[in-house]
């Protein structure tokens, strides 16, 4: 989505006029928050921490509901209508004619086919929920004295929420991960050789998760996600209680794509992450159960050859796209019996004829099982509430007041007992979904541990294409099978940066090279396998790494390997298999350029950047009034601590966009242990002293408190609102 040099200029100046006021107070921003008149049966508190997290307290759970819509609003509404426009294909309507392809793209796709009839199909508390969490944001969109500078720059106006919009924004959080790994794959598959793609498709298939980069990445980068999570039984922790971490890891910017909150009504207390506008408690506890997510990798989509379909077979729609400062530009969209016809998607480039069949184009009712998961109390009903959760696919982990752990997984996928020979699919495959939560789950284990990082779950049916390798599951199985484990070592698996398979290719390219009488640096030598900030071996091995594969290995070959993030297990082995004339001249100069990178940038922190900024950050001469951080951090792609990144450039700096986003932890054995850091702020509005104001957490590994129990809220949250009723009560 390339802007036009006139619509860049209209958006630029747009932006140039807007007055941001920085730094803004806490106690500023409370001001903007409309505490009269609200939809509610009754007043509903909320408190305040110093970084802007709240807690609401209600007397019912439809007040506490509209306090959730109040909160999500206040804190994030410019984000949550950008993305009520992506979800809807309304890009155009932010940013002029250069998001028509985009536009087309997600029309083509239609994430909200379905909406009508999940709506239709809410049940009644549901319902309930998501009409109080309505009521409580456009109470902020009709009542706010001021709305998000965002507003102004990218056309938004008052206009209220339906039911309609937050079903759909649940769709495109729920869009499969795999998507954009596939077409990509697809387009390397229609170069290729036939025989060469059919040895290297199951290589692929087998090797590891989707990298988050392309055309589409920057509308769905909150799509694509990895993720930590372990939790331990009572009998391996020191304060007798079973504790559960996780850390998500999503597409890196500002701002979050998570936020803080807790929650409390009479029968109901919560507390953890959410994704703004989504009703729900993602990863977090409540008074009897913790739960943690990561991403399953499922493939709960298929890519459906249409050669053999005939012109008949097809349908059209004609969908009308207004255009910000032009006129509406119109689009017809073509289906198959199987699913709408990406290879039309001017985006994708996709050479071969194709449909995408996808369970979330069924009617499936996500926030009914996420809000049964949030009020569950022991690990039945936990399961019990997932069998409802269809997409995407998620492995969660549990932990509870008795001090057992759990894992279920969540989600609907074709039944594939094996993996299919190509790609491309026949539709047939999938005439038959199987309800991952309904499988065998995982309970009271052997080991009093449960550990989840993307991996395989081996289960009898294959659940997806793309997972992580073992790396990182392994590496939390070996720290956390010992006894007596503190909270503090719960929160340190979250940084971790150790490698072994990184080790290991270290140490036979280092065999290798003395064979071929290669002198490698020193610091690659003498490097400990951790991807530690201030690490010269870190950086030497990853340059080395870089510039021999780039040798090694051209660009054809090099770019279907690189589609994935984990490219290191398929490149490592190509590279230990090189012969020695070839392997030769290749380290020989990987060596040179390893010692210029490390004379000019000395660690791996100097080199390895993380960039957090607001999407309109990148505009030229004014983005700055947006935000932008940019910092060395430690890990790496196979890391626990996860911060994603390419083969390192010949000139040594490059950028992290992709990884650790947030933190949980909690202990079960004490309702006030629930702590969170988000990578970035709280605050979404540009100018807020919250909007960053975690990002010196972040990098010390510090926490904040959110307290379950009263007397705790009180000391935790100590800025107190109410939101009272249009008619007080008698």
């Amino acid at each position: 989505m390339l802007l036009g040099l006139g619509q860049l200029t209209r958006l630029v100046w747009r932006a140039a006029r807007l007055r941001v006021p920085a730094p803004l107070s806490l106690a500023a921003r409370l001001e903007n928050l409309p505490l009269q008149d609200a939809p509610i049966a009754a007043p509903v508190e909320i408190r305040w921490s110093a970084q802007a997290i709240p807690f609401i307290t209600a007397a019912n759970l439809a007040d506490l509901a509209t306090g959730l819509g109040v909160v999500h609003a206040h804190l994030r509404l410019g984000q949550m209508e950008l993305l009520r426009r992506i979800a809807q294909g309304r890009i155009c309507e932010m940013i002029g004619r250069a998001g028509l392809d985009a536009d087309i793209a997600l029309r083509t796709i239609d994430l909200g086919r379905m909406v009508p009839e999940i709506i239709a199909s809410l049940p009644d508390a549901t319902r309930l929920w998501a009409n109080g969490f309505l009521a409580g944001v456009n109470h902020v969109i009709r009542h706010s004295p001021a709305l998000p500078p965002e507003h102004a720059l990218l056309g938004f106006d008052r206009t209220l929420w339906t039911l309609d919009d937050l079903v759909t924004l649940g769709r495109l959080t729920a869009a499969d991960m795999t998507w954009m790994l596939s077409t990509k794959l697809l387009k390397f598959r229609a170069g290729m050789d036939p025989t060469a793609w059919s040895a290297l498709w199951p290589e692929l298939a087998a090797s590891g998760a989707p990298n988050p980069a392309g055309k589409l990445a920057a509308p769905l980068s909150a799509l694509a996600r990895g993720s930590n999570s372990a939790a331990i039984a009572a009998s391996r922790s020191a304060s007798g209680g079973a504790m559960i971490a996780s850390d998500p890891h999503v597409g890196l910017m500002l701002p979050s794509t998570w936020l803080a909150c807790g929650l409390a009504a009479p029968g109901f207390t919560a507390a953890g992450l959410m994704i703004p506008g989504v009703p729900y408690v993602a990863i977090g506890r409540n008074e009897k159960i913790a739960w943690g997510a990561t991403n399953l990798h499922a493939a709960s989509s298929a890519f459906v050859d249409l050669t053999a379909e005939p012109a008949s077979a097809f349908t059209d729609r004609e969908v009308e796209i207004a255009v910000r400062g032009g006129a509406s530009q119109r689009a017809r969209l073509r289906e198959s019996r199987f699913g709408p016809v990406i290879s039309d998607i001017k985006l994708l480039g996709l050479p071969h004829p194709t449909a995408l069949a996808w369970a979330g184009h069924r009617a499936s009712d996500e926030l009914s099982a996420m809000l049964a998961l949030n009020r569950a109390g022991n690990f039945t009903e936990f399961q019990h509430a997932l069998r409802g959760f269809a997409v995407q696919g998620y492995s969660f982990t549990y932990a509870d007041v008795a001090g057992q752990v759990g894992l279920v997984r969540a989600g609907h996928v074709p039944y594939r007992a094996k993996l299919p020979p190509d790609l491309l699919e026949q539709g047939e495959v999938m005439d038959r979904l199987v309800n991952l939560a309904e499988t065998k789950a995982v309970f009271a284990p052997p080991k009093d541990f449960v550990v989840s990082a993307n991996e395989d779950p081996q289960t009898q049916i294959l659940a997806g294409f793309f997972f992580a390798p073992m790396d990182r599951a392994a590496r939390l199985a070996q720290l956390l099978d010992r006894h007596e484990i503190t909270p503090a070592d719960m929160m340190a698996l979250q940084v971790d940066t150790s490698s072994m398979p990184a080790l290991a290719l270290r140490d036979a390219l280092a065999e290798r090279a003395a064979a071929l009488r290669i002198t490698l640096p020193s610091a690659f030598l003498g490097w400990d396998g951790a991807y530690a900030l201030h690490s010269a071996g870190a950086l030497a091995f990853e340059a080395v790494l870089g510039e021999t594969m780039r040798t090694l290995f051209g660009a054809q070959e090099l770019a279907p390997l690189l589609a994935v993030w984990t490219s290191r297990k398929l490149l490592g082995s190509r590279l230990l298999a090189a012969p020695d004339a070839a392997l030769r001249p290749a380290l020989a100069r990987a060596a040179r350029r390893a010692r210029k990178i490390l004379a000019r940038h000395g660690s791996w922190g100097e080199a390895h950047r993380l960039l957090l900024a607001h999407p309109l950050a990148r505009l030229p001469l004014i983005g700055a009034k947006f935000g932008k951080f940019s910092f060395g951090v430690p890990g790496s792609n196979d890391t626990l601590y996860k911060t994603g990144h390419d083969l390192v450039p010949r000139h040594g700096r490059h950028r992290v966009t992709y990884g650790a986003s947030a933190r949980h932890f909690a202990d079960c054995a004490d309702p006030d242990s629930n702590f969170v850091v988000i990578l970035g702020g709280q605050d979404g509005w540009i100018g807020s002293i919250n909007a960053a104001d975690q990002i010196p957490l972040w990098r010390a590994n510090a926490y904040l408190e959110l307290p379950l129990s009263q007397t705790r809220r009180a000391k935790a949250f100590p800025n107190r609102l109410v939101l009272s009723p249009r008619i007080s009560p008698i």
